[in-house]
């Protein structure tokens, strides 16, 4: 019962539009970065260490659910902070 409610859920996050292409639903990703953010400006204002271990708490736990929340929707964002090309490379090819 898991595995097709599962199933269930990623045909839910996926639109097939009348192109052919086919569009993730990721407006839950989006509502859970979105909490992140809130949660870190937060944790930025908070000044008595009891609250600060609470939000740092609720940080690390938004932080899981977007990683779950990525690994769900089969996205690979683990390159993203690594360049396709050095800044010299780059000033080269523009420069050409």
């Amino acid at each position: 019962m898991c595995s097709s409610g599962i199933t269930n859920q990623r045909r839910a996050a996926i639109k097939q539009q009348p192109d052919g292409l086919i569009q993730m639903d990721t407006s839950h990703l989006t509502a859970l970065i979105t909490r992140l953010a809130n949660e870190r400006q937060a944790l930025a204002r908070a000044t008595k260490q009891g609250e600060i271990e609470l939000l740092t708490g609720w940080v690390r736990q938004c932080e899981k659910e977007i990683n779950g929340e990525e690994a769900f929707l089969g996205m690979d964002l683990t390159d993203w902070n690594e360049p396709e090309m050095s800044i010299e490379d780059l000033m080269a090819e523009l420069a050409a």
